[in-house]
Formats: structure tokens, C-alpha cells, sequence
């Protein structure tokens, strides 16, 4: 069954995020939306992944977390930065996130980050 990723970033022409979509379209349908779409919409996403690229958003990381923990709460959330700090790592994983890591251009990384949580949330769905 195809998956529903979103891509969540406030620069919605880069070529990060072209690289992304095209590395996780073979797991589903991959959809790009601003936060200002993800904060005003009250609507479930019902998406299957989501990558937060916080060094392209225009509010705090923490605050969009919150807001999507609040309606995803069986969406794993996926966290990338251009430069990663450990004390943001720290806030946005106690927020919620899944995974935190260093942006990317290798598009097989991409995918094994994204195959591992959908897995990792399989399994814990399973477990409940």
C-alpha cells in the first residue's frame, strides 16, 4: 500500500527537497506544505511520515511539533537541520520527534531513515 509523506518546510523550492521527494517516492505519495498550511489547517494530516526541515521553517521547532503531536499522534515525525545542534536535538526528540538528523543529499540515507521509522512505528502500533 502506498504511504502518505509530507515534507514540512517553508522554502518549497530547493533542491533538498527535490532529492527527498524523489528518494521517498518509491514509498508513497510525497506532498510539500508550509507551516502556516500545517497551523492554520485543524485537519488530521493523515499522513504515514513527516520530515520537519527546521532550518527552513519559519517558527520555532518546538511549537510546530506540539501543534502536529496534537492531531499526529500515530505519525512518526522525522527531524532534519542544515546544522544540528544538540540542544535543539533535545528539545524536538522530548517533543515527540522519531528521529533528529543532519540533512542530507544521499537519497539511500533518506530512505533508510524513513523505512526505519515507518518500521519502528509499525511495531510499536502492533505492541499497543
Amino acid at each position: 500500500m502506498d504511504k502518505k509523506l509530507v515534507v514540512l518546510t517553508d522554502k518549497p523550492t530547493s533542491a533538498w527537497l527535490e532529492i527527498v521527494i524523489e528518494a521517498l517516492s518509491s514509498l508513497g505519495n510525497v506532498y510539500s506544505l508550509s507551516t502556516k498550511t500545517v497551523l492554520t489547517d485543524v485537519q488530521e494530516l493523515n499522513t504515514d511520515l513527516i520530515f520537519i526541515d527546521v532550518s527552513t521553517i519559519d517558527v520555532d521547532g518546538c511549537k510546530i511539533m506540539t501543534a502536529l503531536q496534537r492531531r499526529e499522534k500515530r505519525t512518526p515525525i522525522i527531524v532534519v537541520a542544515a546544522s544540528p545542534t544538540w540542544q535543539l536535538a533535545r528539545e524536538l526528540l522530548l517533543s515527540g520527534a522519531v528521529d533528529y538528523v543532519p540533512r542530507t543529499l544521499e537519497k539511500e540515507k533518506l530512505l533508510a531513515i524513513s523505512e526505519n521509522a515507518l518500521a519502528r512505528y509499525q511495531l510499536w502500533a502492533e505492541a499497543k
